[in-house]
């Protein structure tokens, strides 16, 4: 669980709440590991993947439209504003929730 709460930046807690509230719902499995007995292994279980699939079936479609709609230069705009939001966020990332480390001040304009 500790490397997704550094890669999601949430506290442990936030973490461990939802992914209890993905194993009710039978979308995940969670076990012990035998070599730390702080750890917790966790699966996806093929319903997680079939409830993933079903997002991308109902999102599709809409997102095809949109898109469609759109001149090539407003889709090379929107890519490259999603580059400079990708940068930007990475350049103000937090090595983990109790890091020391202050994110930059760098202030990011997008077009």
């Amino acid at each position: 669980m500790s490397e997704i709460v550094a890669a999601v930046e949430v506290e442990q807690p936030a973490v461990t709440k939802t992914l209890a509230k993905f194993q009710s719902m039978g979308l995940i499995e969670m076990e012990a590991s035998n070599t730390d007995k702080r750890a917790k292994l966790l699966k996806a279980k093929s319903e997680a993947g079939q409830l993933l699939g079903k997002i991308y079936q109902d999102i599709g479609p809409d997102l095809f439209q949109v898109f469609n709609a759109l001149e090539t230069s407003e889709i090379e705009q929107f890519i490259q504003q999603l580059k400079t939001l990708g940068q930007s966020l990475d350049a103000n990332r937090i090595s983990s929730p109790r890091s020391s480390i202050e994110p930059t001040t760098q202030n990011t304009h997008l077009p």
